[in-house]
């Protein structure tokens, strides 16, 4: 079976898909008191802005929420750069509880990115 609904989560051959995994990272994050904005992407936005963005305690966040398999493009790592270098915590988060340690402040700058892709590469323009 390539599909098996377990509760209101969705998985696909036994990974939780992208949308199910932002869902339950919104939730967590609402309840706790931040206010969470999920963004879609569209063609009036800049390309690669991070998927969820919020405040918790008078401090902004910013997230590209990813599966365990999910793989970074280097506008997304640049965009994230953007929002970290305004004072924002930042992050890639593949699981709601890496979401909620981004979100207290308790990982290291760009928390998820791998280390050989830490700094941004080239201009990228908007």
């Amino acid at each position: 079976m390539d599909k098996e609904e377990t509760g209101k989560s969705y998985w696909v051959l036994g990974h939780m898909r992208e949308n199910t995994l932002q869902s339950n990272i919104k939730k967590q994050l609402v309840s706790m008191g931040a206010y969470v904005l999920v963004v879609h992407g569209s063609r009036f936005m800049p390309k690669g802005e991070p998927d969820t963005v919020g405040c918790y305690k008078g401090r902004a966040f910013a997230m590209e929420i990813k599966t365990p398999r999910g793989r970074l493009d280097d506008i997304q790592i640049y965009r994230l750069w953007g929002w970290h270098n305004a004072g924002a915590y930042t992050g890639v988060p593949r699981s709601v509880a890496e979401a909620i340690q981004i979100v207290l402040g308790h990982t290291g700058a760009m928390h998820g990115v791998p280390a050989d892709r830490l700094q941004p590469h080239g201009t990228i323009m908007d």
